[in-house]
């Protein structure tokens, strides 16, 4: 259980040498392996995450929204991290995340990019391209033949994986991911402590403001 032998005040946001802090190298380390463990400890053999929220738990990545589906990650029952990406995007992250070994660029098979095209045929092209990419991943990484588990209920995606044999998951998959982000580490909770004492002192300075009469914009 995580304790404090106090109770004032939080540790600082920038990174020193003098103190320990949130150590952001062991938050995604631990974040990983939670979900590493869950995954293991199931009949998966991977999982395909497009949530955004899912894929940094996973990665560590800082998720800038799309179009939805433009960047989406493979974890293996091995371990194994495969996360795809637009072209800016995966080349940034090959640069500056060198905790990821595999980063490649992604087809949009889901969001606006298909939306966009106009017509069926051209989003089923789509769909299907993301998912040959994903199988072609697996395939590498000895998971081919084993269930993925995905975190969205996307009916094309699905029917696109299972028309190539592969038996999707999406349950499983989803409270797999809940039940891995549902216990906080120890650098998970000092951030939510940050975000308490910036709400607390947000209030503290709207109760010493806000006078009757007074516009929500003035205070």
């Amino acid at each position: 259980m995580y304790e404090r032998s106090f109770m004032e005040g939080t540790r600082g946001t920038q990174a020193v040498d003098w103190e320990e802090r949130i150590d952001v190298k062991r938050l995604r380390e631990e974040r990983y392996e939670r979900a590493l463990e869950r995954l293991e400890d199931s009949d998966l053999g991977s999982m395909l995450l497009v949530s955004d929220p899912n894929i940094r738990y996973v990665t560590g990545l800082a998720m800038t929204g799309g179009s939805g589906a433009d960047h989406y990650t493979l974890l293996t029952e091995n371990g194994d991290v495969v996360h795809w990406d637009t072209a800016d995007h995966a080349s940034n992250q090959r640069f500056n995340c060198p905790w990821l070994d595999d980063v490649r660029y992604a087809a949009p098979g889901l969001g606006n990019v298909p939306r966009a095209s106009g017509r069926d045929s051209a989003r089923e092209f789509l769909t299907g391209k993301m998912a040959s990419l994903v199988e072609e991943a697996m395939a590498e990484y000895g998971v081919g033949n084993e269930s993925m588990g995905i975190d969205v209920g996307s009916a094309g995606l699905i029917d696109a994986f299972e028309s190539d044999g592969v038996e999707v998951r999406t349950k499983e998959c989803v409270d797999l991911l809940h039940d891995a982000r549902k216990v906080k580490t120890e650098d998970e909770i000092e951030c939510l402590r940050m975000v308490a004492a910036i709400c607390e002192a947000g209030f503290q300075a709207i109760t010493e403001s806000a006078r009757p009469g007074k516009r929500e914009s003035e205070v």
